[in-house]
This record gives structure tokens, C-alpha cells and sequence, in this order.
């Protein structure tokens, strides 16, 4: 096996270490690591032990990532010192991937995934406690030196370790979010491929010539693995140049160097056919030419990734030759998917609801009021805590609380929509729970996609009489050409008790992942409240739906509240009102303030009304909160659970959040409550088996998938290009 080497510079780390804790047990170290000098090799063997001896030492389980983060360009070597000078993150990675065996042990292998940059290590040595702390080092490093490289946060990448996950797992949260996987059988680092563009604080382009040039010459000069020259002897002639290594001629290298370059995987007619069909498909923008990755050759047959993989070669080779430059544009997210559609081109969208969206729609579309129409499609009739069971029954067929008979109400609505229908003449039709809608569409053959998370949901047994009527609605539904389910795969599926698929529907299933807010927020100034509640332990209890329900909400929670055991159970309260007068900080004492006059006086508080949260507020409150109490609505279980990945006590409303609630706490990602006695007994339950719940719903949050709005809308843009 070939030796495995890394920079002298990392050694330099160690020391640096050992100085800020002032560890004056490790002098034996010290003096070890002082006579390595940077610029150096230092075996990769020997730097897994001196890592393995201060854990020992210090005894600190997150040595690794302590490490990382205290990492330097000047324990980086030139490596560090070339890709701080480029101009932006792709060069930098470019770079990175190029000469990184300078820095740390053998190449790192580099492909394209999807939208990612997959950069991976295979394992040269056996796992032990030094090369764990190894690849923590490397990881985290790598990670925080390009913060600092931006000036400013990016979006953290996917990352797997070979090692097991650690009891720290939270550790590594804090720097590389909870994108994780442990135990593969390779380290890998995924980049976003739209990051690829953001620029780096201060390039030095004509340092980084000349740090290239020198970081050429090192790997040539015999601190890498006989490999390097093998494969500079295969290349030799390839690409214009003659081959620089310089060692003692042995005839066993020219076998070597015959292997490696017997197949040639892109030659020169080969290349220029690829290049020659993907500009000839070009589209023009600006000053600027755009290819479609996925275009085929005369000599493809069919489509393939393999196919893309190569014309992604194709190109990257061509822009080291110097002979194009390939420009990454960072799209923006957008907030909502009707913004998303509109920038598919010049379709016409035309939307209906009633009630405040409809309002919200107008105000948000000025110019296209036309195309916004009001339907009023029939709801349940609320009660004192929610829907009306009873009045809704009974106004089936009778008049209730000057709502007409729902049998009249919807021969009216869907006579409405009808007209509409048959003015405008769609192509495709979005419904969202709109069953008269996908209806009309199957009867005018338009291709229709139905947006749900139900569909026969899962009946207790007092509830058995439903059963005729979600069969019905069940019927409806599978009308769609397309049933896109607002959630994550299986075995992921929150929402899975309220679905219950048939075979004829789960055929047209599409599970396109949460409807989540990916909006990043500018940051501002923490507000009063953010600084009032931090290093508290609290719970976040939610107070959403309509008003009946809100306001039921509302009445458990305080009848809750109002019991002994909960007398010193710190917690936040949304009332999801946008009503600055709710205002309030208690505390133990019943005492009142305002939250800016409770921060101001430092009051030990036990309990904050708001009316209503900005988004950075939200975010606030719910990444320190300890946990989250909710009504088992499907977009906030899906926020809280897997975008925050907190865990939950649901206080079901409806039978859906019932299901939903029943799903979590049968993952072991929260518990179910319905009275004051349960939501005590929940919240001490919570603590109780607080570290079960929290290893589940992260595992939870890493399978996550909150990328509905941007896969529905690739799914209609689809349709229409097909359609054009």
C-alpha cells in the first residue's frame, strides 16, 4: 500500500490547541509535534495518533470538530493560500478538488449529483478513534474555512461519515445542519451546484497564478504516491503536454503507464461530438450561450445520467483547456408557488378561492384581477371549539345559521365553475381539496394534478359512519391525471393514516415533499423578545386555524397552564393573531409586563403571549424552544418536525391531526394529548424521554423533504412545455 501523507502545517493546529486550553499535560506532544516543520510531509498514520492522544488527554468527545472550527489558512499550507485567491466558490472547489492530496492524504474523487457537487474520500487506512477525528477535522474545516471565504453563511451541504453517529450528534448540527449520514462506507461532502457562484471576499487573481504554478510543481516533486507519476506518464501527450515527472526509470513503470492509458473515455472526435451537438441545440441569452445537459448525440439511443454525466466532462474539460468558461447562475427561491408559476413564461394562470385568499390574491395580483375569481366552494360550519359536527350534518340537506342546504350549495358553486370552464378553455387545471374542480376537468378531458394529504382517512371506531362519504370523496379524487402528495416518501409520510390509497389511485401518486417555507431571511437585529427568551428552557405552544379553533385551542392551554404541576414550566404562546395589543410577559408571581419592559428589567418569566411572530422571531423561538405543542395540522407538524426538527405534543382538533398526531407519537416523535390531565402528563413525559425523541426526529428532519413548491411547479411547467 502506498504511503499516505498530509501537511506538516496541520501539526501546527495541534499546538495552537494545546496553547488556548493551556494543557499543560501535554509537553510529550508538544515537543513531538514541534519537530515536524510546514511544508513537510507528516504520515497520515502518526497524525491519527497524535489526534487519538489529546482526546485522550482532554477527554473531549468533540475534539474533531473543535478543531475544524479553529482551523486557518496557515493550516491549510498553499492549499489554503491558493483557493482563498480565487475569485469565487466553484474556482475555489475547482482547486480545492485539484491539489487537495497537499493538504490531506490521498485525491478526493469529484462528480456531479443532481444539483450537487459530490466530493468524496475513499477509506485508505482502518477506522479508529484518530481517523474519526481525522474526517471531523477535514469536514468541518473545510466548511468553516468557506464561510470565511464568503463572509457570510451558505447553504450547508450534505455530508456522510464512515463512522457510526456519535452520542455528539448535535455537535455537528451546529456547523453542518442536519443533512447527515453515518456509517457509509465513504466521507463525502455534497455542495450545492447554484452556490457555486458566490464570490469570495478578497480574490488575489495574480497570486493565484503563481500559487498554481507552485502547487503544480509540489504535487510533481515526490510529497505524493507513485500514483500521481503513473498517471502524469498516462497523460503525457493527452492534453498538449509532455509529462514533468522526474524519477529512477523502472521498466516495471511502463506497464503502469500503458494501463492507465490504453482507453482513452473522451477523445478528441469524441469530445468534439459532444460539444458539437450541444452548441448546435444552444439557446441564446444576453452575451451568453445555454446548453441542455441532457442533449443527445446521433450516437445516443436513449436518455440516460450517464449520458449528462459526460457532457458535463465534456464541458468542464473544455473550460480547463481554456476553451469556454462556464458561468453558474444562483436561482432565487421562490416564496409560494404562484410565484414560481409565474416565471414559466407567458402562460395565463387564472386562480379561484373565496374568503381571505381571495383578498390576499387581489392585492397581490393588481394587474390580473380578471383573472382571479371568487367561488365559493363549501365548507364545514364552525362550532364553539372548531367545526360543528352536528350543524355540518344537518346542513346537508337543511338550511343552518343562514348557510343554504350543502346539496344546493354545491349544484351552485360547480354551476359557477362550470361557465368559467367552458369561457376560458384550460389546459391544466391545480387542485387544491377542490373535488368539484378535478370533476369538471375529467368531464372536459384538461389534464388535472389534485395537490392533497388526504384521502380516505383512517376512522376511529366512532367515527365509522364517515365511511360511505369518504368513499365518495375518494371516487372524486381519483379522478386526477395526477395526485401529488404534500409529503415526504414512505416510510416518511406524515400524512400516511390519512391516506390509504387504492390500487387504481396509488398508480397516479406523487409524493412531491412538503409545501415548506425555504425562503432565506435577512437577518436584522435580535428583537426584544429573541434576546428575552435566549439560554431559557421553554416549550413553544401554537395557537392556529380559524377562529373557533384558535380560540378552543387557546381555552386547553390555559386550563393546562392553570394546573400545580406546571407552575414553573417556562413557555412562549402564539396566538398566530396579527394583533399588536397581545403583548404580555407573566411571571411566577402573576405579575405583568410588556415583552420590551420584561427584557429591560430581566424578569425570571414563566410565560409570553404574542400575537403574532415575524419569520425571524419564529425561527428564534422554535430553534431554542425544548419542544413544540400544536394542533396536528400537517404544514406546522412538517415545519416544526422537519425543517426545525423539534419534537411535539399534538392536541388534535380535527380527525385528520388525530391520524397525523397517531403517526408521530407511534414514530417516537412526540406524544398525543387531549385534556388538561394528558397535556400535563405529555409535557413531563417529554423530558422523560426527551433524548429518544430528539435521535428520531432528527433522523426524521434529515429524510425530510420540503421541496413541494418547486417540484409541483416543475411538474406544470412539464405539462405546458408538452402541451406547447
Amino acid at each position: 500500500m502506498k504511503p499516505l501523507n498530509i501537511t506538516n502545517n496541520l501539526a501546527s493546529l495541534l499546538v495552537k490547541y494545546i496553547a488556548i486550553h493551556e494543557i499543560e499535560s501535554q509537553g510529550a506532544l508538544l515537543d513531538k509535534l514541534k519537530r515536524h516543520h510546514a511544508g513537510e510531509a507528516l504520515d497520515y498514520g502518526l497524525w491519527c495518533q497524535y489526534l487519538a492522544e489529546l482526546s485522550h488527554c482532554t477527554g473531549r468527545h468533540t475534539l474533531g470538530i473543535e478543531l475544524g472550527e479553529l482551523a486557518e489558512a496557515e493550516h491549510g499550507g498553499i492549499l489554503a493560500y491558493l483557493v482563498s485567491s480565487c475569485e469565487t466558490l466553484g474556482d475555489a472547489l475547482v482547486h480545492f478538488t485539484r491539489y487537495q492530496s497537499l493538504l490531506y492524504g490521498d485525491e478526493a474523487l469529484v462528480e456531479s449529483k443532481a444539483n450537487n457537487i459530490l466530493i468524496r474520500w475513499q477509506p485508505e487506512v482502518a477506522s479508529s478513534i484518530g481517523t474519526q477525528i481525522s474526517d471531523e477535522v477535514l469536514i468541518v474545516g473545510l466548511v468553516c474555512f468557506i464561510k470565511r471565504l464568503v463572509g457570510h453563511l451558505i447553504e450547508l451541504p450534505k455530508v456522510g461519515f464512515i463512522h457510526p453517529r456519535p452520542s455528539y450528534y448535535s455537535a455537528y448540527c451546529e456547523h453542518l445542519g442536519n443533512d447527515l449520514k453515518f456509517g457509509g462506507k465513504e466521507l463525502t461532502v455534497e455542495f450545492p451546484v447554484k452556490d457555486l457562484s458566490l464570490k469570495i471576499k478578497n480574490p488575489e487573481p495574480a497570486l493565484k497564478d503563481i500559487l498554481q504554478q507552485q502547487a503544480e510543481a509540489l504535487l510533481l516533486k515526490g510529497n505524493e504516491s507513485n500514483d500521481r507519476f503513473y498517471q502524469e506518464v498516462g497523460r503525457s501527450g493527452r492534453d498538449g503536454r509532455a509529462s514533468q515527472s522526474l524519477v529512477i526509470f523502472q521498466y516495471a513503470d511502463l506497464t503502469t503507464a500503458k494501463k492507465v492509458n490504453e482507453s482513452t473515455l473522451i477523445g478528441i472526435e469524441l469530445g468534439l461530438k459532444r460539444w458539437n451537438s450541444l452548441f448546435g441545440h444552444r439557446s441564446n441569452s444576453h452575451d451568453s450561450s445555454v446548453v441542455n445537459i441532457a442533449n443527445m448525440h446521433d450516437g445516443i439511443d436513449r436518455q440516460s445520467k450517464t449520458n449528462e454525466s459526460w457532457n458535463w466532462r465534456t464541458l468542464l474539460l473544455m473550460q480547463r483547456s481554456g476553451l469556454i468558461n462556464i458561468e453558474f447562475k444562483c436561482p432565487e427561491t421562490p416564496p409560494q408557488w404562484n410565484e414560481k408559476l409565474k416565471e414559466m413564461g407567458d402562460n395565463e394562470f387564472h386562480y379561484f378561492s373565496k374568503g381571505d385568499i381571495y383578498k390576499k390574491l387581489l392585492e397581490k395580483f393588481p394587474d390580473e384581477k380578471e383573472n382571479i375569481h371568487e367561488v365559493l366552494m363549501p365548507t364545514p360550519i364552525d362550532g364553539k371549539f372548531g367545526p360543528s359536527l352536528t350543524k355540518s350534518m344537518l346542513n346537508f340537506l337543511l338550511p343552518v345559521d343562514e348557510n343554504k342546504p350543502l346539496v344546493t350549495q354545491i349544484s351552485s358553486y360547480l354551476k359557477d365553475e362550470a361557465k368559467l370552464y367552458n369561457k376560458i378553455g384550460f389546459d391544466l387545471v391545480i387542485n387544491d381539496g377542490d373535488m368539484g374542480s378535478n370533476v369538471l376537468a375529467k368531464r372536459r378531458n384538461i389534464t388535472s394534478l389534485f395537490v392533497t394529504n388526504q384521502f380516505k382517512p383512517k376512522l376511529w371506531k366512532s367515527r365509522m359512519y364517515f365511511k360511505p362519504a369518504l368513499e365518495f370523496v375518494a371516487k372524486q379524487i381519483s379522478k386526477a391525471s395526477k395526485i401529488l402528495v404534500a409529503d415526504s416518501e414512505p416510510p416518511f409520510t406524515m400524512c400516511e393514516y390519512n391516506l390509504n390509497f387504492t390500487k387504481e389511485a396509488r398508480e397516479k401518486v406523487i409524493y412531491v415533499g412538503h409545501f415548506a417555507n425555504v425562503k432565506k431571511i435577512e437577518k436584522t437585529e435580535k428583537s426584544d423578545l429573541e434576546k428575552l427568551v435566549s439560554d431559557s428552557v421553554y416549550g413553544y405552544w401554537m395557537r392556529t386555524g380559524n377562529k373557533s379553533t384558535n380560540d378552543g385551542t387557546g381555552e386547553r392551554y390555559e386550563e393546562a397552564f392553570h394546573q400545580s404541576e406546571m407552575k414553573n414550566e417556562k413557555r412562549i404562546v402564539s396566538h398566530a393573531r396579527n394583533d399588536s395589543s397581545i403583548d404580555r410577559v407573566l411571571d411566577k408571581d402573576g405579575n405583568e409586563y410588556s415583552i420590551s419592559e420584561a427584557y429591560e428589567k430581566k424578569i425570571d418569566w414563566i410565560q409570553i403571549d404574542k400575537g403574532f411572530l415575524s419569520e425571524q422571531e419564529k425561527n428564534t423561538v422554535v430553534d431554542c424552544c425544548k419542544y413544540s405543542v400544536v394542533n396536528g395540522s400537517h404544514t406546522v407538524m412538517g415545519e416544526i418536525l422537519g425543517s426545525h426538527a423539534k419534537p411535539i405534543i399534538g392536541i388534535p382538533i380535527y380527525d385528520e391531526h388525530t391520524n397525523q398526531i397517531e403517526w408521530a407519537k407511534e414514530k417516537k416523535l412526540g406524544l398525543f394529548a387531549q385534556n388538561r390531565v394528558q397535556i400535563v402528563g405529555a409535557v413531563k413525559e417529554m423530558y422523560e424521554s426527551y433524548e429518544e425523541l430528539t435521535d428520531s426526529v432528527r433522523e426524521f428532519s434529515r429524510n425530510f423533504n420540503g421541496n413541494g413548491v418547486n417540484n409541483t411547479a416543475k411538474i406544470v411547467s412539464e405539462i405546458l412545455e408538452d402541451k406547447k
